[in-house]
Order: structure tokens, then C-alpha cells, then sequence
């Protein structure tokens, strides 16, 4: 990635880095007077099988302008269950990071 100019819309929730096989997603909440920014990325390295593997590299090789390409949303299905409309941020914190959230939310 080389900005956020280099990320490209895969549908209304989730971007695609062009130069990586990097997906992401940004999320506000409201808790009371307070707002909550959320955001989650899935990131494709490769089977693991070599360091020269492109999907392995293209994180890490800044200075290569080749774009890459693939399915929009298949990097975050091969992570999470539910559909994206249903994906909820909430469901990522465990008991103590939301006790700590909301009780820092008024």
C-alpha cells in the first residue's frame, strides 16, 4: 500500500488494496455521547511454502507498482463465516474489552 488513494472499493463495506492481498473494512459506533471507530483487516500471505511467494512479498515489497488482483471479498470469506452485511465488529472483543468500552462510553 502505498496510500489510502491505493485502496479501491469492493462493495459499500469493504476496500481492496490494488498493490497487496489485503482486504479491509471500517466501521463507526455510537455508545452514548461517544463514537467508536472500528476497523478490521484480512490479509492474504500465501500457503507459507516460500518467501518469494507474490502474495507473501507484496506486503512487504513497497517499491514493486504491480497491481494485483482477486476476487473482491474472497480474502474475508476465507476468514469469516457470516456474509459481510452481517459482520459486526462487536462479536471480534472479548468480555473484558467490552466492559472496558462501554464503561469508558459515558
Amino acid at each position: 500500500m502505498k496510500s489510502f488513494l491505493d485502496f479501491q472499493d469492493t462493495s459499500q463495506y469493504l476496500k481492496q488494496c490494488k498493490y497487496c492481498y489485503t482486504e479491509f473494512r471500517i466501521d463507526f459506533k455510537c455508545f452514548g455521547t461517544c463514537r467508536g471507530k472500528f476497523v478490521a483487516k484480512w490479509k492474504d500471505f500465501g500457503k507459507g511454502y516460500s518467501a518469494h511467494d507474490y502474495k507473501w512479498t507484496s506486503h512487504f515489497s513497497s517499491f514493486l507498482d504491480l497491481e494485483v488482483q482477486f476476487n473482491p471479498g474472497s480474502i474475508f470469506k476465507a476468514f469469516q463465516q457470516e456474509e459481510l452485511s452481517e459482520f459486526d465488529f462487536l462479536s471480534l472483543l472479548d468480555p473484558r474489552n467490552k466492559k472496558v468500552m462501554f464503561d469508558n462510553a459515558w
